[in-house]
């Protein structure tokens, strides 16, 4: 359904309001997502944590060639006998920084199959949903200018209900 199509049933949605076109069109509010379903809040808890681990392992590794090159700078010492080793140091920080840059894109590719897998089910929920209800289409809140959050073509609550049924967890890569 493109986006022109999804905003008419929108705005006539928000201006029936009545429970007649309510069986027709069925709202779902996926805003609270990483609050609501198990498998996202615990995707973000992964994510944040393996993310964690590298920045650590990056700044324990880093810290002892920043303070050596910083002693080498203030040693006085002429600056022909220290280059080696700068350079040294240099490009050895220069290979943990791009490690470190290399596995937090991985962890962001992971978490961004991980998400698709959701979403995916999401998706797929949604045209369980509708056909249950005999519904013309299925919005989300987010595309809506106004919904009533008591109308009964509120099915948020089923959906997360069997989201984390169906993805009570989400495996990151």
């Amino acid at each position: 359904m493109n986006s022109l199509s999804r905003w008419l049933i929108s705005c006539t949605f928000a201006l029936a309001g009545n429970s007649a076109f309510a069986a027709e069109v069925l709202v779902i509010d996926t805003r609270d997502a990483f609050e609501r379903s198990v498998a996202l809040k615990a995707l973000f808890i992964e994510v944040d944590s393996r993310a964690k681990l590298v920045r650590e392992d990056y700044e324990k590794t880093a810290l002892p060639l920043t303070q050596e090159l910083e002693q080498l700078r203030q040693s006085g010492e002429p600056p022909d006998n220290t280059r080696k080793r700068k350079a040294e140091l240099l490009f050895a920080l220069s290979a943990l920084q791009k490690t470190a840059a290399l596995k937090q894109q991985a962890i962001g590719k992971a978490n961004e199959t991980a998400l698709a897998g959701v979403e995916a089910a999401i998706t797929a929920i949604e045209s369980e949903l509708k056909q249950q209800h005999g519904a013309a289409a299925v919005v989300r809140a987010q595309e809506t200018l106004y919904y009533r959050p008591d109308c009964g073509c509120n099915v948020t609550e089923e959906l997360y209900q069997l989201l984390n049924i169906r993805v009570p967890k989400v495996n990151l890569p």
